[in-house]
């Protein structure tokens, strides 16, 4: 996959963890990585620059939006549930 950039990161609570970045393209590349990382207990997250969250399931068949953004210094940010909220029904309907 072009563009795919593999990072060992530690949390904040000190746990090493391995993100994976790459272009999002299309939604149907996203829902296969979504599908996959589901399938080893790992979450998907989507976003720019920083600030990413989770990506849609079926819990949020639309996904997720971002109700607070925080200042960080952190390289990566993947904001808690706590943060964002399920959007239910799509744009315009």
């Amino acid at each position: 996959m072009p563009g795919l950039a593999i990072q060992m990161v530690r949390s904040k609570l000190g746990l090493r963890e391995i993100v994976l970045e790459f272009a999002a393209e299309s939604s149907d590349r996203m829902d296969r990585m979504a599908d996959a990382a589901r399938l080893v207990a790992v979450l998907a997250f989507t976003g720019t620059a920083r600030h990413f969250v989770q990506y849609r399931d079926a819990a949020a068949p639309f996904g997720y939006d971002a109700t607070n953004l925080q200042a960080t210094d952190a390289t990566l940010a993947l904001l808690p549930q706590s943060l964002f909220r399920r959007l239910t029904t799509s744009i315009g309907k």
